[in-house]
């Protein structure tokens, strides 16, 4: 890789960094699907420090509970459960 594209893959793992800061932070019970959603992809644009973030190429996965078997499940109204497997 050149020194432009490690520093581009740099900045881009710093985003992913800040996105999944967000859902740790942000993940209780009572807090429903969607709005974790819009907050990570709110991340995804916003970026980080001199670089500005882009749509994700593949859109948030949050299967939950008896869903998580399914693959590709986006997101929902439904909070997050105590106990429930994400």
């Amino acid at each position: 890789k050149s020194d432009q594209e490690l520093a581009y893959m740099y900045r881009a793992a710093r985003i992913v960094e800040n996105m999944h800061r967000v859902a740790f932070d942000m993940i209780e019970p009572g807090l429903p699907k969607h709005h974790l959603v819009a907050e990570i992809n709110r991340q995804a644009v916003l970026g980080h420090e001199d670089h500005f973030g882009d749509y994700t190429a593949i859109v948030p996965l949050l299967p939950s509970g008896s869903d998580a078997s399914a693959p590709h499940l986006t997101w929902d109204d439904r909070p997050f459960k105590k106990g429930e497997g994400t």
